[in-house]
């Protein structure tokens, strides 16, 4: 688990990321299910900023894609 430092939009956030790569319906699930193309992993990302890392072994390819995610934030 990652925790960031802000609140997140993550209507925005779908957008910044992509439709084809997310998916979000809050009133299914609270949080958006991201799913990077480079790497293999997923990400449940809150609105609270907490991020879930599911889909991987490696603690390096968890950085990454919490790097990655982070680079879309802006």
């Amino acid at each position: 688990m990652e925790t960031l430092d802000r609140s997140l939009d993550l209507e925005r956030l779908v957008l910044k990321l992509g439709l084809e790569q997310t998916e979000y319906e809050p009133e299914q699930f609270p949080a958006l299910i991201y799913r990077p193309p480079e790497l293999d992993v997923t990400l449940l990302v809150f609105s609270s900023g907490k991020i879930i890392i599911g889909g991987t072994m490696s603690e390096a390819t968890a950085r990454e894609a919490i790097d990655h995610l982070r680079a879309h934030l802006g």
